[in-house]
């Protein structure tokens, strides 16, 4: 499916969760020269569970030859006393794009964070593209969220792999709190970091700007306007 013809879908998980000693599992596959949109009805929070258990959700994500996966979810809230392990995992055919955005918050309005172990990893014909590990809050190992990020209570993530190239600058930095950064020939990655969620949206917004169209949207354009 092609422009006009893209599939989109909303998940929609429960009124809170996953609590701790839940694990999801969600295996998403693009087919050949599909176009499929991802969106969410509304932010994940990750509660703490009655045991002191953790948390884990695991994606996996397949893109085919010729797909194309736009995959914009709302925020993973960490509440506190949770202990969350977060795990994106994708695989791209060589020619296959992908536009994935993260946003991660740690703690409600005036609470404490929970702890997050979140974890990113691209890949193209098998190759590593970005791998990424971040281990926040009071249960990481050697570290908290207040010590690395200080006032900054949320933080963001935006991948676009294309073939025909990675958009936007090798290198920028828009502000102190985001940059932008080309990890090969066909991917750039946008990282941001706000003392909440408008501020961290606003500086990924800015900085996706700097990719060009049809990439500098916060959200989903029609994808007629990608090039094949």
């Amino acid at each position: 499916m092609r422009g006009g013809d893209a599939a989109r879908i909303r998940m929609s998980a429960s009124a809170a969760g996953p609590v701790g000693g839940d694990t999801y599992v969600l295996d998403i596959h693009v087919g050949a020269g599909s176009t499929l949109v991802i969106r969410d009805v509304g932010a994940t929070l990750v509660l703490p569970g009655p045991h002191g258990e953790a948390s884990r959700w695991i994606t996996r994500l397949r893109v085919d030859e010729g797909g194309t996966c736009v995959w914009v979810p709302e925020p993973v809230i960490a509440a506190a006393g949770c202990r969350h392990h977060h795990v994106i995992e994708a695989e791209l055919a060589a020619d296959a794009r992908l536009l994935y955005r993260e946003e991660i918050v740690l703690g409600r309005h005036r609470e404490e964070p929970g702890s997050l172990s979140a974890r990113l990893s691209v890949r193209r014909s098998g190759d590593p593209t970005v791998v990424q590990q971040l281990d926040l809050g009071p249960a990481a190992i050697g570290s908290s969220a207040t010590s690395v990020f200080g006032a900054h209570r949320a933080l963001g993530n935006v991948i676009v792999v294309d073939p025909d190239g990675a958009p936007g600058p090798a290198a920028a930095a828009p502000d102190a709190g985001s940059a932008v950064m080309r990890q090969d020939p066909a991917c750039v990655q946008v990282t941001a970091v706000g003392q909440d969620l408008p501020e961290l949206r606003a500086r990924l917004d800015s900085a996706m700007g700097l990719l060009g169209e049809p990439w500098a949207s916060p959200g989903p354009r029609p994808w007629s306007a990608v090039p094949r």
